[in-house]
C-alpha cells in the first residue's frame, strides 16, 4: 500500500482562493493546553519552550524567503579568469568601473 500510494499519491489539485496555503502566527494557548495535555508540561515548561518557537518565527520573517543556492557553498577565494582579448578585458573593466585607456587602433592594411 504505501509503494502503491508514494507512486500514484491522492492529491487535491484544485487551485482557487480557497486552497491556498498560508503561514500563520502559532496559537501559543492552543500550543501550551496541547502540551500540558500530551507531554505533560507545566505553564511555566511550556512558556520557555514555545517562547524559543516565538523566537525562531520571529527570525524566520525577518529573513529572506527562499536562499539562493550559493548561499549555501562557501566561497574562500575570488573566482579570476584569464581574458586574453583586450577588447573583451576592455569591455569587463568597464562593467566595474574601472577607467580604461583606449589604444589606437593598429592599421592592418599592407603599404
Amino acid at each position: 500500500h504505501v509503494v502503491r500510494a508514494y507512486l500514484a499519491p491522492r492529491v487535491n489539485d484544485r487551485i482557487d482562493e480557497t486552497t491556498h496555503f498560508e503561514w500563520s502566527r502559532p496559537d501559543i494557548a492552543a500550543l501550551r493546553r496541547w502540551t500540558a495535555l500530551r507531554l505533560g508540561w507545566s505553564e511555566a515548561e511550556a512558556t520557555s519552550q514555545l517562547g524559543l518557537v516565538l523566537e525562531r518565527y520571529n527570525t524566520v520573517l525577518a529573513e529572506p524567503r527562499q536562499q539562493q543556492l550559493s548561499a549555501f557553498f562557501a566561497s574562500t577565494r575570488p573566482v579570476v579568469q584569464r581574458v586574453d582579448s583586450a577588447r573583451l578585458a576592455n569591455a569587463m573593466a568597464r562593467l566595474r568601473g574601472e577607467k580604461v585607456v583606449e589604444k589606437p587602433p593598429v592599421s592592418r592594411k599592407k603599404k
